[in-house]
């Protein structure tokens, strides 16, 4: 039960002559904390109780009653029946689209043009494997949190990409911006993975305009009026059909506003509109459907650089008028490299997959010179937030270091036909790829979902290095999750010094990381602008090599001094924090204390360990520890001595602490290979014990918060990070859940990753690099939670961003 009791009863009621009333559950929860106490103690359940969640429905009338009536439209709550979960009170920001195809989720499916992607090949790695323009039916759990506004072909010209067809431009986008799904990609778009980020709770995609029925109940919280084809120039794009350019588009957005005023009032409008988040994404098409192809002789008229001021000029008019409608917070993507684009590689023979510099020379002045409009609006809004993001920088950083993110092709399409498959457009699944994962182009024009991921969390967290560090320096303690090279220089049989480790590594070279690039650390490294943290063991001692920090982890530590002894020498925990000591003992000889106390109190402890207590110990029965302790009593222990140890730390000064919680090491390849499990389903058994010690590691951190008053200590639950991404594989972009990519034998769990021949050719694709770690796909998720939470809250009672916020108020 320590996981959880439901004492739900249909025909329960409040009243007590109900079928089985309210008052017999709460007596049953009352009678399930008794036996907690019995077992594990009053604190420890007082603990257990106040952190979990109690879930009451009571169903009448078809609707969910939430606490206070937040059922519905939170603010508005009571006006908009409450017929799902979903539409439970969401006090987050509120996405509204507006763009060309880069953004547009299904606006042109109800639009006469050719540059429409309702059939297959599109949409087959999207979360419904079917191509999205008949994903929604437009109700209100499918707009509840943004509708995208977006049209392929807008421009920000009205007439941009009006050969294509149909379109909305940027000014009727805008006009849209208070409807549902049709991507131009094999899954999701930028969009739909920044809806993630910006709700933290996973909620819907954002709809199309034109995909609802136009109720204000749809389009309350967000919108998509995106029109591939659409241009900033209202003809942009028209050859292929019709398209909605973006003036069409801030003009239905505008129109929208009125309807919503008259709904819910000024004042609620003017809260809503001003506090959600306006993503615009278009010009792309004035200079593949109109400017490059000289379109009523444009470039006789308008050289380069003044065509792009004059782009630009138009942009910003057009977030002028979204102000006037009480817009304040605004994202302005620049375009991507589309001189790269497989359509142009194609017409323009390019060899060896070289790109058109002369094509990406006028994308960078136009990105330029949005850019320094951006800055000016700045200057002039002054109560606005509007930022610009250029996704030809964030592009070329994928396309230059291709294998860094696990791309092998990055010239040819993975959907066409020709040379670089930008011949022919992708009309057919047979024209497909079978793994998109590893191509940067989807098509002749368009990035895979892949890409989108990853520009979408340049976006949303501003991956690059900051500018200056955000803690002196980040030490790491722990066992092979974390090791970085700790092993190479012992005698163990625990080392990752040879491919294919390090195979995707930014040196494409082994390092001691047991991974096929990067581990957790090297991401927190770089989110901390700190550069990787050295292993102890792999540098001669200088003040200068460990003044940014040290790692000291080693691979088959454990808790446990003697677990994983049977691999060879290894260096544990309190060995490790032994080294940390003599470590501050130099810094203390070579700067002085009051400069060592500054450094270690403001740097931050990443703790990872407790695996091999388990795997090399606990579950191999050494020392007949099973008999000895049941798994409660060994967790305790565990947690104890893990507690004693951070006590130690804070001894000599450390106050910022991060203590990982155990991944499920019963999903693993080894286990299942073990187990003999069936259609890789995880062993239940090893996955209970490692919450529980997880449990007992969260409880120990929220007792040291207590005791250690100037310290900050938080708990990252990496089963709870883990678990979300192997249960919802997909939506993260990976295919194969159960086995590793390097190993040999059933989920490649018999026999440990040893030769590159054992290893698959697309890593990015699994979750599981080898027996027990997973690839740096993974690590980097895992990162970005312990950052700030990015995909799924795993950090208590607060992530590493909001433990830095908070200690320098």
């Amino acid at each position: 039960m320590i996981l959880g009791v439901d004492y739900a009863s249909a025909g329960t009621g409040i009243i007590f002559s109900s079928s089985s009333e309210l008052g017999q559950h709460i007596e049953q929860v009352i009678d399930t904390g008794q036996e907690f106490i019995l077992n594990i103690g009053d604190d420890t359940t007082t603990f257990l109780s106040s952190n979990s969640v109690f879930y009451i429905s009571l169903e009448s009338n078809n609707c969910v009653y939430f606490y206070e009536g937040c059922c519905g439209l939170c603010e508005y709550e009571g006006w908009i029946i409450c017929n799902s979960p979903e539409m439970a009170c969401h006090k987050e920001l509120v996405l509204f689209v507006i763009g060309d195809s880069s953004v547009d989720c299904r606006t042109n499916n109800f639009l006469g043009t050719f540059a429409r992607v309702d059939r297959l090949s599109y949409g087959h790695d999207f979360d419904i494997h079917q191509p999205t323009g008949s994903y929604l039916a437009g109700s209100i759990e499918e707009m509840i949190l943004g509708v995208n506004n977006a049209s392929s072909g807008a421009e920000i010209i009205f007439s941009s990409g009006s050969e294509l067809g149909q379109h909305i431009s940027l000014a009727q986008q805008i006009e849209q911006v208070t409807d549902t799904i049709q991507e131009f990609c094999n899954g999701r778009v930028p969009v739909d993975y920044l809806g993630l980020s910006v709700s933290r709770l996973g909620l819907p995609f954002v709809p199309s305009y034109l995909g609802q029925a136009g109720s204000t109940e749809e389009m309350i919280l967000g919108v998509n009026y995106a029109s591939a084809g659409a241009g900033i120039i209202f003809s942009s794009g028209s050859e292929l059909g019709q398209h909605i350019s973006l003036a069409q588009q801030i003009v239905f957005i505008q129109g929208q506003h009125i309807s919503l005023a008259q709904q819910i009032g000024d004042d609620a409008t003017s809260n809503l509109i001003s506090n959600s988040v306006f993503y615009i994404s278009i010009g792309s098409n004035v200079y593949i459907q109109y400017y490059l192809l000289n379109v009523s002789n444009v470039q006789s008229v308008y050289l380069p650089w003044s065509f792009n001021q004059f782009l630009a000029q138009t942009i910003k008019q057009e977030i002028e008028n979204l102000y006037n409608a009480k817009v304040r917070k605004v994202v302005v993507m620049g375009l991507a490299p589309i001189g790269w684009a497989p359509d142009y590689l194609e017409i323009y023979s390019s060899k060896n997959g070289e790109c058109l510099v002369t094509i990406n020379d006028m994308i960078l002045e136009f990105n330029f010179a949005v850019r320094y409009m951006v800055s000016e609006l700045n200057e002039v809004l002054v109560d606005a937030s509007i930022i610009f993001c250029d996704a030809f920088e964030g592009s070329m950083d994928i396309i230059q270091n291709h294998d860094r993110y696990g791309f092998n092709v990055t010239d040819e399409a993975c959907c066409g036909l020709g040379e670089y498959k930008g011949w022919i457009m992708c009309v057919s699944p047979e024209m497909a790829c079978n793994n998109t994962s590893s191509h940067i182009w989807w098509d002749q024009f368009h990035p895979t979902s892949a890409v989108n991921r990853i520009l979408a969390d340049n976006v949303w967290s501003s991956l690059h290095t900051p500018s200056a560090p955000l803690v002196p320096a980040l030490f790491v303690i722990g066992d092979s999750s974390v090791d970085c090279g700790t092993n190479n220089f012992l005698g163990t049989f625990a080392r990752a010094d040879r491919l294919p480790y390090g195979r995707d590594f930014d040196t494409h070279q082994p390092t001691g990381r047991f991974c096929n690039g990067r581990i957790p650390v090297d991401y927190l490294a770089l989110r901390l602008g700190l550069p990787f943290v050295p292993s102890y063991l792999g540098q001669a001692g200088s003040i200068e090599e460990m003044i940014l920090g040290v790692n000291y982890a080693s691979a088959g530590a454990g808790i446990i001094f003697s677990s994983g002894s049977e691999l060879g020498q290894h260096i544990s925990l309190a060995q490790q924090i032994e080294q940390v000591t003599d470590t501050i003992q130099e810094f203390i000889v070579t700067i002085g204390d009051d400069a060592t106390t500054n450094l270690i109190s403001n740097s931050v402890f990443y703790i990872s360990i407790g695996s091999n207590d388990y795997i090399h110990y606990y579950l191999l029965n050494v020392s007949n520890v099973q008999s000895v302790y049941l798994p409660w009593s060994f967790n305790q222990f565990l947690a104890q001595t893990i507690k004693q140890e951070i006590k130690n730390l804070y001894n000599a000064k450390v106050r910022k602490v991060v203590v990982m919680g155990l991944a499920p090491i019963g999903c693993a390849p080894y286990y299942l290979w073990l187990y003999s499990s069936k259609n890789g389903e995880c062993v239940e058994t090893i996955n209970d014990m490692i919450l529980e010690f997880n449990f007992a590691v969260r409880y120990m951190v929220s007792e040291l918060n207590e005791e250690l008053v100037d310290a900050s200590v938080i708990f990252c639950d990496a089963f709870e990070g883990s678990m979300d991404i192997i249960q919802n594989h997909d939506r993260y972009g990976f295919n194969v859940t159960d086995e590793a990519c390097c190993g040999l034998g059933e989920y490649k769990g018999w026999i440990m990753c040893v030769s590159p021949d054992m290893a698959c050719n697309n890593a990015s694709s699994h979750i599981w690099w080898d027996q027990f770690h997973p690839t740096d796909a993974v690590n980097g998720i895992l990162a970005d939670n312990v950052w700030f939470s990015l995909h799924t809250p795993m950090c208590y009672p607060m992530n590493l961003q909001d433990m830095l916020a908070q200690s320098t108020r």
